[in-house]
């Protein structure tokens, strides 16, 4: 997990789960994007925590490894850090890993 924090402890976040179809990591131009982000919504003077995850790629992990990382990264914010649910955000691109995650938090997979 990759995180650019905000000075204040339970700021919003924005959670990337970036790469391609659980086979690719994100990329540094992935990591130099959300440093850039980062960057601009602090000058906007939005403050907030940028949550990169770095979940283990295929074929050393298959489907659904990167799901149960998701997972447990959620239930981190959630539980230990005690965000609100509504300060944990992902972006449009990651709405298939929000989905699957929404069923796979409490499948008897994990």
């Amino acid at each position: 997990m990759v995180t650019f924090a905000s000075a204040r402890l339970k700021a919003p976040s924005l959670t990337h789960g970036l790469g391609g179809g659980y086979a690719l990591p994100a990329s540094s131009a992935h990591v130099e994007y959300l440093w850039r982000l980062y960057q601009e919504l602090g000058h906007q003077g939005h403050d907030v925590a940028i949550i990169l995850l770095a979940y283990i790629t295929a074929p050393l992990a298959t489907y659904p490894t990167q799901l149960n990382e998701a997972a447990d990264l959620l239930q981190y914010l959630l539980e230990e850090e005690e965000r609100h649910p509504s300060d944990v955000t992902m972006p449009a691109q990651n709405r298939f890993l929000l989905l699957n995650l929404m069923v796979c938090v409490d499948c008897p997979c994990r």
